[in-house]
C-alpha cells in the first residue's frame, strides 16, 4: 500500500539512509576496531521492530485514506465544474 502513495519515496530514502549508516558504522567498527554508537542505535531500534512495523502500517493506511479522499473529492468536483462551465453555453 505504501508504494502507491507520494510518501513512499521519503520512507524508502529514510530506510536506505539508515541502512547505509548502519553498514558504514559496522564496517568502521570491524576495520578499525572502534566502538561507536551506531551498534547501540541499531540494536535499540531492532528491539522496537514490532512497534516500528505497526507505525509504518498505520502510516501507510493514513496515506492511502488521504489519497483516496483527495481522489474522491476531485472526481466529485469534476462533474460539478463541468456543469458550471456548460451552463452558460446552454443559456445562449
Amino acid at each position: 500500500m505504501r508504494s502507491r502513495t507520494r510518501a513512499y519515496p521519503c520512507l524508502r530514502i529514510a530506510g536506505a539512509l539508515f541502512a547505509a549508516i548502519a553498514s558504514i558504522g559496522g564496517i568502521a567498527e570491524r576495520l578499525f576496531d572502534l566502538r561507536s554508537s551506531v551498534d547501540i542505535a541499531v540494536n535499540t531500534i531492532a528491539h522496537h521492530a514490532v512497534w516500528i512495523a505497526g507505525a509504518l502500517f498505520l502510516l501507510s493506511l493514513a496515506c492511502w485514506f488521504a489519497a483516496a479522499l483527495i481522489e474522491s473529492e476531485t472526481t466529485q468536483a469534476a462533474p460539478a465544474k463541468a456543469m458550471q462551465m456548460a451552463l452558460p453555453a446552454q443559456l445562449k
